[in-house]
């Protein structure tokens, strides 16, 4: 069996490393971890990584050094790194890619999208270069559909709870970047399952 892709997340924020590390592991992927850029180059001193997701902002050495390193060493300048950050600023995401990073992406875009630019580069499992010696196991039986309207409604439910809680939390004042972060996250990823249900809604009509 493959061994899974092993991603390095670099964050000094804890929130948001335990938040990444969780959905990222849940993907199938490795996760090791460091609080900022020279923990980050002594890990990968240690071993090989598949990818490096590194926060731009963190003390000692931020992502951009970071990168530059990564690139000018002769058996890391191959290794992909994506780079994220609450600053949206274009100057940084240019200066991000001319140095090497495949993506700069703010903060704000969620864990979702963060994880779905980690997916296009590096699959959680690295893949047989030979699958014709597997012999594919039958089909397990389907389950039995739950009822869509039931489903639909709960979801609904969720989003219009996490709305709320996101804008009373917002409404006491500014927030943790780390904890607009998860909010922001859950509640992306809640209208994503909305917008799945009712789309699986409309074919079941149509059909």
């Amino acid at each position: 069996m493959a061994s899974p892709s092993t991603i390095l997340l670099v964050d000094d924020e804890p929130d948001i490393t335990q938040t990444l590390s969780y959905r990222l592991e849940a993907a199938g992927y490795s996760v090791v971890t460091a609080g900022n850029g020279e923990e980050a180059l002594e890990v990968m001193r240690r071993q090989d990584v598949d990818l490096v997701l590194a926060d731009f902002m963190m003390p000692e050495m931020n992502g951009i050094e970071l990168t530059r390193n990564i690139k000018a060493h002769p058996k890391w300048f191959a290794t992909k790194v994506l780079l994220f950050s609450c600053n949206g600023d274009p100057e940084f995401r240019e200066r991000a890619l001319k140095l090497g990073a495949l993506d700069y992406m703010p903060k704000a875009l969620g864990a979702n999208r963060i994880l779905d630019r980690v997916y296009d580069q590096v699959r959680p499992q690295k893949a047989f270069d030979d699958e014709s010696d597997i012999v594919p196991a039958a089909p397990p039986a389907p389950p039995a559909p739950l009822p869509e309207t039931s489903v639909k409604q709960q979801v609904a439910a969720l989003a219009r709870s996490l709305n709320d809680m996101l804008h009373l939390a917002r409404a006491t004042g500014d927030l943790p970047e780390s904890t607009s972060f998860a909010l922001d996250s859950a509640q992306r990823l809640t209208a994503e399952m909305l917008e799945l249900v009712q789309s699986r809604s409309k074919d079941h009509v149509r059909s």
